[in-house]
């Protein structure tokens, strides 16, 4: 059915309307940032000009006012560390409470965070290798100086042959010595066989072998 064209130039004009409201809320959003960053500068400025004028009667006031702005400049940068470890720790405790059914829906980085969760929580120390150059590596851990190579796979069906070569070539490549392939899924059976013949080892750790994957590591190192 053909549209009526003053409709057409309706819903045209709205949303061109919608438009340049949208681009006004961006201006005067940027406008207001602008401002606040100007009285800023503003006022910094004024503390050092005053600070060199007090100077001549008093030297030691331009030293005070440069240690306070450094003591204020370490204490923001403190503190966005330490908030952004309490995110980290938050994050970390409601990934320990996920069951296997939670874990069908997570996203493919947040099980690679899972799996680094958990094996925090058991003593191990782990990287997750957040780069496109991962050479088949996802999560790098360690215990009692045995380095493991994790490839995290989140499927919905059963994990082939081709993640266990990725594993035992990221692990060599990032120097472990142990590869392990881990998913909430299972393996095929070219999988299993393949594995089982890779040196350096490469652990299978599917849907069954989970709630022991920590006892199954901890058995290699």
């Amino acid at each position: 059915m053909d549209r009526d064209p003053r409709q057409s130039l309706t819903m045209s004009a709205g949303r061109d309307c919608l438009a340049a409201m949208a681009r006004r809320r961006r201006r005067k959003k940027g406008s207001v940032q602008g401002t606040l960053l100007l009285l800023l500068v503003m006022g910094g400025l004024f503390v050092v000009v005053e600070s060199f004028r007090l100077a001549g009667e008093n030297p030691g006031v331009v030293l005070l006012a440069l240690l306070a702005i450094g003591g204020a400049v370490y204490a923001r940068r403190r503190w966005k560390a330490q908030a952004a470890e309490e995110a980290a720790r938050a994050q970390r405790e409601a990934l320990l409470g996920y069951g296997l059914s939670d874990l069908d829906t997570l996203s493919g980085a947040a099980f690679e965070a899972w799996i680094a969760a958990v094996l925090q929580d058991a003593g191990f120390k782990t990287e997750d290798i957040q780069t496109s150059g991962d050479f088949g590596v996802d999560v790098i851990a360690e215990f009692e100086g045995t380095k493991f190579g994790i490839q995290a796979k989140r499927y919905k069906s059963n994990v082939g042959n081709s993640a266990v070569q990725e594993a035992n070539a990221g692990a060599q490549f990032h120097g472990c010595s142990v590869a392990a392939v881990v998913t909430q899924s299972g393996f095929t059976r070219a999988a299993r066989a393949q594995a089982a013949g890779m040196r350096p080892p490469c652990l299978l750790i599917g849907r069954d072998e989970l709630p022991n994957m920590v006892h199954l590591l901890k058995g290699q190192a």
